[in-house]
């Protein structure tokens, strides 16, 4: 999903949360079309419980415990993005989410099937593609 939110501006050398930077002063963004939504989280993040099964939510991420910032959200484990909130995803903190992808070659020919994704709004589209292999 496009938008027209700026980051702030993140050099290489301050990307890492190791790095002090009293300066860094992230855009706040939290997209308005997940207001409302019953899958996406509040933008109160009263009660949401992080790091772990909640209710029947998995807060924990793939990358071990991650650290919340002095407003009780999550940071990004793998550092300074240049936005805060959780921009155009439904939840603060891990999305997990899968996405299929079946192929395989007939013929010498690359086929596959590919699954628009449901939650984006846009029509569910199941398609079946022929790519010539060289």
């Amino acid at each position: 999903m496009k938008t027209d939110v700026v980051r702030f501006a993140v050099p290489d050398e301050k990307v890492s949360w190791n790095v002090k930077w009293d300066d860094y002063k992230p855009v706040e963004f939290n997209s308005d079309k997940l207001k409302g939504k019953e899958w996406a989280d509040p933008e109160n993040l009263k009660g949401i419980k992080f790091n772990q099964i909640d209710g029947k939510l998995n807060r924990k991420s793939h990358m071990g415990d991650y650290k919340l910032d002095e407003s009780g959200a999550p940071i990004n484990p793998e550092g300074r993005t240049g936005l805060r909130g959780r921009g155009v995803l439904g939840r603060f903190g891990p999305n997990h989410a899968v996405d299929p992808l079946v192929s395989r070659f007939n013929n010498g020919k690359l086929q596959y099937i590919a699954i628009e994704r449901s939650d984006t709004g846009l029509q569910f589209l199941l398609s079946f593609l022929t790519v010539h292999v060289y």
